[in-house]
């Protein structure tokens, strides 16, 4: 009898038909060849041997290392063929949520640290505070960031601003060192309590003397009524103590005047229709949005105004008069995504861009000026110089402006109420000062600053 009817009649199979086989009769020879090449018909005679074993190729990193025990699942312990005090046991990968969850909390030091640079970032870029709370931000900072816990939106504006949405009125105290550096040290809420100017100065001075009242050289404050009094009665108890109000806060004050006055608040709210408008009709935004990168025009989308924003009203006026060339092609291309009246017929109206170009012209110094005060750098003598250069700015205003009049009437009356002796002093003992720009009595005023400084 053949061998294939053999195979027929015992009712054996084969698992690798497609291979070269061979049959093996003579017991003598399994014995001595090595069982594990062999795979075991059902008759037990027939043999069938193949040339690789079955499953997954091992690895090369098995050249190296000795199987020992099977954790299942394809995991083993093994043990260093170089070193037998070396063994591995090969488990699976740890998640990486489990790793930030064995994260401990960062020290308050580092964590007051990040909260101030992440305040100036959202303040500094005009970011939404809602945006803090955005579930991309987050997961950015628990990866970049294990341990620090993020500021939610409402201590975001609790810092940020005199009150937060909950309307708490929230002071924070914040050092400033020598050498630039900024820790903030108590924050906390006066719902309850009266805030006159000299329960400020007890508060104030209560966390000066926790630190040591001696090692501060100034006190520095937005200038409300209240902080007024209280920065007056430390320096008189304390005259070594300077009594400096926030520069960029005061120069910003110029700008708040300006949007108060009624044909510009006119102007702003036509500004929220047209923003309005575009940003819930999808057809006239996506034409917009594209027009933009076409004609190359830089500066980004209209944004809106925010009164407690510092430079908002000029990133607004700005921001439309950038947009003139695409609100004109979209008017006069596809004039049908304009659904709304009032908002076809202000961009059409070349009175309306007009307007915004003499404020935006009348805020960028304004804008500029508050940028450079709030630089890390910035010293008081630059609180000085920049009082100057936005007095040479606002002159150079053109005379066809219809509020280069208020602007400056404006200048002059907060120009009286933040003008400082010290800052005087620095801008005379400032390295490129020539003795000129000063009157005979401003030079008396610094003599004798300098004398009981």
């Amino acid at each position: 009898m053949s061998a294939e009817s053999s195979l027929q009649n015992e009712d054996s199979f084969d698992l690798f038909p497609s291979r070269e086989i061979s049959f093996i009769t003579d017991t003598e020879e399994i014995i001595e060849d090595d069982l594990s090449n062999f795979f075991l018909s059902t008759n037990n005679i027939n043999l069938v041997k193949r040339k690789h074993p079955g499953g997954r190729k091992t690895g090369e990193i098995w050249n190296y290392f000795i199987k020992s025990k099977d954790l299942g699942r394809g995991l083993y312990e093994a043990e260093c063929k170089a070193s037998s005090n070396v063994r591995i046991q090969n488990r699976k990968q740890p998640q990486i949520t489990k790793h930030f969850d064995s994260i401990t909390s960062l020290p308050t030091v580092k964590t007051n640290e990040l909260d101030q640079a992440i305040l100036k970032a959202w303040a500094c870029c005009e970011f939404p505070f809602q945006t803090i709370e955005n579930l991309f931000i987050i997961d950015l900072f628990r990866i970049a960031i294990p341990g620090y816990n993020l500021l939610s939106r409402l201590t975001l504006s609790g810092l940020d601003g005199w009150t937060s949405p909950r309307h708490d009125s929230i002071y924070n105290y914040i050092i400033t060192t020598s050498t630039k550096k900024e820790y903030l040290i108590k924050l906390k809420s006066y719902n309850i309590e009266k805030q006159t100017g000299s329960f400020m100065a007890e508060e104030i001075q209560k966390v000066m003397q926790n630190i040591g009242i001696e090692k501060f050289v100034a006190v520095v404050t937005d200038y409300g009524a209240n902080l007024r009094v209280a920065c007056r009665i430390i320096h008189e108890m304390n005259p070594f103590i300077l009594d400096l109000r926030c520069m960029a806060h005061a120069i910003n004050l110029v700008a708040s005047d300006f949007a108060e006055i009624e044909s510009v608040k006119k102007i702003i709210s036509n500004c929220d229709s047209i923003i309005g408008f575009f940003n819930n009709s999808h057809a006239a935004h996506g034409y917009y949005k594209e027009q933009l990168n076409i004609m190359k025009i830089k500066g980004g989308e209209i944004q809106s105004y925010c009164k407690t924003r510092w430079g908002t009203l000029y990133t607004t006026t700005n921001s439309i008069t950038q947009s003139k060339p695409v609100f004109y092609w979209i008017t006069e291309n596809h004039p049908e995504v304009i659904t709304n009246i009032k908002v076809y017929t202000l961009l059409q109206n070349e009175e309306f861009y007009s307007n915004y170009y003499q404020i935006a012209s009348i805020l960028k110094p304004v804008k500029e000026l508050t940028n450079v005060l709030e630089a890390r750098d910035a010293n008081l003598a630059d609180c000085f110089i920049g009082l100057i250069k936005l007095d040479a700015k606002i002159n150079q205003i053109s005379f066809g402006n219809l509020w280069k009049s208020i602007i400056i009437s404006n200048y002059n009356r907060r120009l009286g109420e933040f003008i400082n002796r010290s800052y005087i002093l620095a801008y005379w003992l400032h390295p490129l000062y020539r003795g000129m720009g000063l009157k005979q009595a401003a030079l008396n005023e610094i003599y004798e600053t300098a004398s009981i400084m």
